[in-house]
C-alpha cells in the first residue's frame, strides 16, 4: 500500500502477476463485483474473509474527532 495525493494505493494479493487477473475470480467478494462503486463501502459494504484486501486506518477515529474539535473552536 502506498498513499498518493489522490489517497490511498492499494494491491490486491489475489491478483495473479503472471496473468495479470484475478485468482479468485469465480468467488471474488461483492466489493471486488461491485468496484468502484464506493457507495458500496458507505452502505456498510464490508470485505470478505478470504479477500486479500485489508484496510489500515492512517489515524485513528480519535485522532481525526480530535481534529475536527480544533478545527469546529477555531471558527
Amino acid at each position: 500500500m502506498e498513499k498518493t495525493e489522490h489517497g490511498l494505493v492499494f494491491e490486491c494479493t489475489k491478483l495473479d502477476r503472471e496473468t495479470n487477473r484475478c485468482s479468485v475470480y469465480k468467488t471474488r467478494s461483492f466489493i471486488c463485483r461491485a468496484y468502484p462503486q464506493e457507495e458500496i463501502f458507505m452502505l456498510g459494504g464490508e470485505i470478505g474473509e478470504h479477500c486479500g484486501f485489508k484496510f489500515t486506518p492512517i489515524e485513528s477515529f480519535e485522532e481525526v474527532m480530535s481534529k475536527v474539535r480544533k478545527k469546529i473552536t477555531l471558527h
